[in-house]
């Protein structure tokens, strides 16, 4: 027999429960529905395999550059078994970089930027299943969070480079 008062009790954290799940499941579609910042496309260029989309934005966070990325891929920009460059300009200063992402068509893409080191980094085969299926093909780059992740090794780039532009 159930005790009459430990009803009410029940009833109160069932409804704790629900309330809590129906947060989760509203805040899970919310940041699906996600907006990618507004951005501006500046350039288009294609080469084997490879298209480049040069976009103005104020975005300047890692987050955003990969909503703007996936934007572009859900718009066909991505050729087949081949890569995006997408390259982040400053919107008042479009000579000022500030990050860059690549988005890979599947593992195959991955694997042959690896061949190639074309993009700086060597992609090994467990590489590319991590970024096809941890990062949905997606790697970008902020200045500003690599900076801020980095900021010793941030100043020692700088200082490399700035001699050389002078």
């Amino acid at each position: 027999m159930t005790n009459a008062r430990s009803l009410p009790g029940a009833l109160l954290l069932l409804a704790a429960a629900l309330l809590a799940l129906a947060l989760v499941v509203s805040g899970e579609s919310a940041s699906a529905a996600e907006k990618a910042p507004r951005y501006t496309v500046l350039r288009v260029s294609d080469a084997a395999g490879v298209r480049e989309v040069v976009v103005s934005t104020a975005a300047r966070r890692e987050e955003g550059m990969r909503l703007i990325a996936d934007e572009l891929r859900e718009e066909g920009n991505v050729p087949e078994g081949g890569t995006l460059l997408v390259e982040y300009r400053k919107p008042q200063d479009p000579s000022g970089e500030t990050g860059f992402a690549l988005v890979f068509d599947g593992e195959r893409a991955v694997l042959e930027a690896g061949k190639t080191a074309r993009y700086g980094e060597v992609y090994d085969e467990e590489d590319a299943e991590r970024i096809m299926e941890e990062e949905d093909g997606i790697r970008a780059v902020s200045y500003r969070d690599f900076a801020e992740e980095n900021p010793g090794l941030w100043e020692r780039i700088r200082e490399f480079l700035l001699p050389a532009f002078f």
